[in-house]
């Protein structure tokens, strides 16, 4: 798992080469615009996706959006790189068996209220106890607290530690968009209702995106940016549709294969024939026997 953490560190620092807005000396003087406008986009999908009786699972929306955003414009905060990492990981079908984004809220050394986002895989034990996170690994891409760290039992780690101690006080830790691994073809198809629902704003809401961006001063060019950025959406539509179609069909080929099984009673049910009344086949419903601190808030 390791070895996949560091290739999904790469993708993400190479896709993202412009980097984060949020630090000392950003990469480039665009980089401010950009990210705040993949923040206003989210932000107003959000909102309609909370407003919406078939909503989806916001989380989900969100880091799914802010990733294909990311990539695409090549740079974002803390918590884009995390969508990214996250959604780069799935896509890899990493080996691991669980993996999610984590989420820090406190007080920065300057005494500044921030937040910062970053990935955790194979987390067993709660967000509250640190200090058993042993065999965990952790992907960061921000800049400021960039690592790709594997937990182990040589060292006693904090959040303070693991965030290089951007934080002087940590408030709250929490889990976003948590996958158990492998994924269920229900998890594929979830996503792919997530891109789907993001072209759909996208689209039919791009005259709300071009005010936004006129009232913002920004220097976007999102009409010449939509077609590319619908486009790279319906790809990863495809893809992860791929997946959806592959993992039915190895399912049904699993049922299939469960079919001709040997029959405890009747030996192989699939050599039974009509000129064998001795041995006719199990009625159709018939199933084959199978061989820190605890004044803080913590969320699992």
């Amino acid at each position: 798992m390791f070895a996949t953490a560091q290739k999904v560190f790469k993708q993400v620092t190479d896709k993202l080469s412009l980097g984060a807005a949020n630090i000392d000396h950003p990469k480039d003087p665009t980089v401010g615009d950009k990210v705040k406008f993949i923040k206003k986009v989210i932000a107003y999908i959000l909102m309609r996706n909370l407003t919406n009786p078939f909503g989806l699972p916001w989380d989900k929306l969100q880091f799914i959006s802010s990733a294909v955003l990311a990539e695409y414009y090549q740079c974002g905060n803390c918590g884009e790189q995390a969508a990214l990492a996250l959604y780069e990981s799935l896509k890899s079908e990493a080996d691991a068996k669980q993996i999610e984004i984590i989420k820090i809220k406190g007080f920065t050394q300057d005494n500044k209220s921030d937040s910062h986002d970053f990935v955790m895989i194979n987390r067993t034990t709660p967000l509250d106890k640190p200090h058993e996170l042993k065999g965990v690994v952790v992907l960061d891409t921000w800049e400021p607290t960039q690592k790709v760290l594997q937990l182990n039992d040589e060292k006693s780690f904090d959040y303070m530690s693991l965030t290089s101690n951007y934080f002087k006080k940590i408030n709250d830790v929490s889990s976003l968009s948590k996958y158990i691994l492998p994924l269920k073809k229900e998890e594929y198809f979830e996503i792919t209702k997530c891109l789907s629902r993001f072209k759909f704003y996208l689209k039919f809401k791009k005259d709300e995106f071009l005010k936004l961006i006129n009232e913002e001063h920004l220097n976007i060019n999102f009409e010449k940016d939509l077609p590319n950025i619908i486009g790279k959406i319906e790809k990863e539509m495809e893809f992860w549709n791929q997946r959806f179609l592959q993992l039915s069909q190895k399912e049904d080929n699993i049922e299939v294969n469960k079919e001709k099984m040997q029959h405890p009673i009747l030996g192989n049910i699939n050599n039974v024939t009509s000129q064998s009344p001795q041995r006719s086949a199990p009625p159709a419903d018939t199933a084959p026997l199978a061989s820190g601190n605890s004044a803080l808030r913590f969320a699992r």
